[in-house]
């Protein structure tokens, strides 16, 4: 996505989360799905040293939750340079989203998001010896129990359920001032019903959904040889569109 908007014009900084970038953060805390602090600051950072006079946003799975999050957030006080904002594969809905991937047909992704985020807390542990318990944490098998252990306490939030609520992009889309688009696809295996606020959209003056049939979690990939995927070319679209005349899309 980065080469292709480079190609297009626009210049890129890509935002790694605490802890993915393949090396540990030196706080307690890592990330979760609704930081919007550090993009906040990266955001202001980046404003004040480069002076671009427009800016877009753009999010992938997690990371289009924490877009959306934040342009709810700052609703008329986002900050002027913000133009657009657009979220691929956004879980709107984090408890839903969270119980969906108990199911038997997403069960090898959850394990392999469960090993990732153990072994953080792992990391953690040794970093921060009695700070952070590892007792039972291989016992953990859903997000939820993950989330009501670690990330809720860990992060300010009472357990699983406050987090989910107080983190979920869907209870933040009304306020949205900016012409942001939402791109999940029918087929995702992570999202559930709840991930795809159609009656938001078709009442919303600045959010655009578009639901294509197939695509999957971030694919979206049409098969041609110059390995252009199809979501690539609708960002650039949408961040060009000087006229904006449509919401709810249905492929």
């Amino acid at each position: 996505m980065a080469a292709y908007l480079s190609k297009n014009g626009f210049d890129t900084l890509v935002l790694n989360f605490r802890s993915c970038s393949g090396e540990m953060n030196n706080q307690l805390r890592f990330y979760h799905s609704g930081e919007t602090g550090d993009l906040d600051f990266v955001i202001k950072q980046t404003l004040e040293e480069k002076k671009y006079k427009e800016l877009y946003l753009l999010g992938f799975s997690l990371g289009g939750n924490v877009v959306l999050k934040y342009v709810g957030e700052q609703g008329a006080d986002i900050p002027i340079q913000i133009k657009k904002a657009v979220t691929i594969s956004a879980p709107c809905h984090l408890e839903s989203s969270a119980y969906y991937m108990n199911r038997w047909a997403t069960r090898i992704y959850l394990n392999r998001f469960l090993r990732s985020l153990k072994n953080k807390i792992r990391i953690k542990h040794k970093m921060m010896p009695g700070r952070i318990s590892i007792d039972g944490l291989d016992k953990i098998k859903s997000f939820h129990d993950f989330d009501n252990r670690y990330t809720g306490p860990m992060h300010g939030f009472c357990d699983a359920h406050d987090y989910y609520t107080q983190s979920s992009s869907l209870f933040y889309l009304e306020n949205i001032k900016i012409p942001s688009l939402i791109l999940n696809a029918k087929d995702d295996p992570f999202l559930p019903k709840e991930c795809y606020p159609i009656e938001i959209a078709e009442k919303h003056s600045f959010l655009y959904l578009e639901m294509p049939d197939s695509g999957g979690h971030v694919g979206f990939f049409e098969g041609k040889i110059n390995g252009i995927y199809w979501s690539e070319r609708r960002v650039v679209e949408f961040f060009k569109d000087n006229n904006l005349c449509y919401q709810t899309r249905f492929h």
